[in-house]
């Protein structure tokens, strides 16, 4: 698809003619201006970027018009007109959207003639972001983590931009509903809706602090439609971690998942992102692939998770050792209401490596149930599942067992 050019025209003196709409005329001459510079806050949960840009246009005493191409994938409600310099002064009066031509008309009044900054701003589709970690874990050295994040900008707006300050939006925001515009269609009379002067900013609000951040780029990026950019967004150094293996047991036989947990201490949050693993040497060389695997959005503070593949140097076996059906209730028709099964299941986990391992398993229970006994304190009880954490010596099995009883209700 042939780019198309996007520009603001004043309409100052002359006559202006758009094809495709009859009877359509306004009395003026073009003026072209670029934009200054331009703000792109990219929100990752949407597929939605607001664009912000800011342009410098000579006005006249009087009224006069801005015309505005809109960009292919613009959403045309979202598209409004601030006037910077002189509020006092600048008036936007009206705003027509004309579809058939992609085109925008403000109409405005300065009460004298002068030079003025207005700023542009409108939804865009077709702009992502997505982050990437290195993980570096040096295990000579205390299990330090270095957490290198970078992220990738991918534009398929149909729109080129230059000198952008991108920022990067985690969270999901809060739109206002589309308001209306008047619109001018060829053969149709469509009433003019008035325009509020200096027209708000489409709406963008936090839900929550913890579910919502700005990353803010340094500098000014150019932005070339169907490109990506590589940037540099942030370094996590000597982050203590713990290595866990977990046992989510769906089956006999599984290997545990392999977990690094640390804690949060910077004064931003993380935000989801793929990631690759690597052990370190003391030199800083990478000598060894831990595997690959996703975070996910880790508000400061709190406790990050990363899952990188599996550990077969560690396995679970689990068995069903007694079983029984008891408490049975009828109707008054001899049908079966009610009745309560008891099972008691037995855990051996055996250790293959030659360190000690930290391990959690946790059992999926589902119904009403409780807990009858367990050879092993319980870590974690929640209304469907019991979590156990216990620390196996290198080449050494360990086995216990639990008993529950289900409620299960007929009618």
């Amino acid at each position: 698809m042939k780019k198309r050019t996007y520009y603001l025209i004043l309409l100052i003196t002359g006559i202006l003619f758009f094809k495709g709409i009859t009877g359509f005329a306004l009395t003026g001459a073009c003026v072209l201006i670029s934009p200054q510079f331009t703000t792109l806050t990219i929100y990752q949960s949407v597929n939605l970027t607001l664009v912000q840009e800011n342009y410098l246009v000579g006005l006249k005493q009087g009224e006069c018009y801005i015309q505005f191409d809109l960009p292919e994938k613009t959403d045309s409600s979202s598209v409004s007109l601030r006037i910077i310099g002189h509020p006092d002064k600048v008036k936007v009066e009206e705003s027509t959207f004309i579809p058939s031509v992609g085109k925008i008309l403000w109409k405005v009044k300065s009460s004298q003639s002068l030079q003025e900054q207005i700023e542009v701003t409108y939804f865009i589709k077709g702009i992502s972001w997505q982050v990437y970690y290195d993980l570096e874990l040096n295990q000579n050295k205390d299990r330090a983590l270095y957490l290198y994040g970078w992220v990738s900008i991918e534009n398929k707006s149909g729109k080129d931009f230059t000198k952008a300050k991108i920022r990067l939006a985690a969270g999901k925001p809060h739109l206002a509903e589309k308001r209306e515009r008047k619109v001018l269609q060829k053969g149709k009379d469509i009433k003019a809706l008035k325009i509020i002067e200096n027209a708000a900013i489409p709406e963008i609000q936090k839900k929550a602090v913890a579910e919502y951040y700005i990353y803010q780029i340094k500098g000014e990026r150019e932005l070339k439609d169907e490109e990506k950019a590589h940037l540099n967004l942030f370094i996590c150094r000597n982050l203590s971690c713990e290595l866990t293996y977990t046992f989510d047991f769906t089956g006999e036989g599984e290997f545990p998942s392999v977990s690094y947990i640390f804690n949060n201490n910077q004064q931003f949050p993380l935000p989801a992102g793929y990631l690759t693993g690597w052990i370190v040497s003391e030199e800083g060389t990478k000598m060894e692939l831990l595997g690959r695997g996703r975070m996910d959005y880790t508000s400061p503070g709190k406790e990050a998770k990363i899952i990188i593949g599996k550990e077969e140097g560690l396995k679970i076996e689990r068995k069903l050792v007694s079983f029984s059906r008891d408490n049975l209730e009828f109707s008054s028709r001899k049908i079966l209401t009610e009745y309560t099964e008891q099972e008691k299941y037995e855990l051996c986990i055996k250790n293959f490596l030659k360190k000690e391992s930290k391990v959690k398993v946790i059992e999926r229970i589902t119904g009403e149930w409780m807990l009858i006994n367990s050879t092993i304190p319980i870590k974690k009880r929640q209304a469907n599942s019991i979590e156990f954490e216990l620390t196996l010596p290198p080449e050494e099995k360990i086995c216990f067992s639990y008993t529950i009883k289900k409620i299960i209700r007929l009618r």
